[in-house]
């Protein structure tokens, strides 16, 4: 009886001592200064600047992230982008405002103590807004006289691919990059006319079929950690 006891009392100490040495190491791995990367309950704010062309090439930083790691190798993401585009000269004005929200997901994956690199996905919500306005006509729905679906109003929903890279340089602050596929389901919205002399119209957007947008989106980073 008094060896099951001890037996007993020996394994329980042992439970014990165990479930402590890992709570240490738990802690031990969220608060070295060797770790650098996120664990559970962490935030990362980054602003990314996204590669664009088309005749000119250059970056533009219009978008906002935010991600909460549920553990060192899963966070939960949001992007809010806003595109502003206008124009103005001699007398036409142009403007082309476009918003996208994108809730995603990313797995990460071991890398080294400052490189931590992730593939994920993501669902996004569009909406464009387009105008424009000159001596002979002004139009709410489109940005040119050729409605061309890129200068259209519009709302989407689609889907994004992406796989990337962290770099932490410090324990608050990293760098990285990413590179992404999406593909995106347009509807077209009302084009309304009014010509300086004549009667307004509207183009109906059931005259034009809806269209499926497909993009590859390259961006660079900068990011802090809370």
């Amino acid at each position: 009886m008094l060896k099951k006891i001890a037996y007993t009392a020996v394994l329980f100490s042992s439970l014990g001592l165990s479930a402590s040495a890992q709570e240490v190491a738990a802690v031990n791995y969220s608060t070295s200064k060797a770790f650098l990367k996120p664990v559970s309950g962490q935030f990362t704010v980054e602003l990314p600047a996204s590669y664009t062309g088309g005749g000119i090439t250059h970056f533009k930083l219009n978008q906002l992230r935010g991600r909460y790691f549920l553990d060192p190798s899963t966070a939960l993401r949001s992007s809010f982008t806003l595109d502003l585009n206008k124009y103005r000269y001699g007398g036409i004005s142009r403007s082309i405002t476009n918003l996208i929200v994108a809730p995603g997901v990313e797995k990460h994956f071991k890398g080294s103590k400052r490189f931590s690199p992730y593939l994920g996905a993501e669902l996004r919500l569009s909406k464009q807004f387009s105008s424009f306005e000159s001596d002979e006509v002004k139009i709410t729905g489109a940005a040119s006289t050729f409605t061309s679906s890129t200068d259209r109003n519009d709302i989407g929903v689609g889907v994004g691919l992406f796989a990337g890279v962290d770099y932490y340089i410090t324990k608050r602050f990293y760098v990285g990059a990413e590179l992404g596929y999406s593909i995106d389901y347009l509807m077209y919205g009302d084009i309304k006319v009014k010509p300086a002399n004549e009667p307004s119209y509207v183009i109906d957007p059931k005259e034009t079929a809806p269209k499926d947008s497909h993009s590859v989106n390259a961006i660079l980073k900068v990011g802090f950690k809370f």
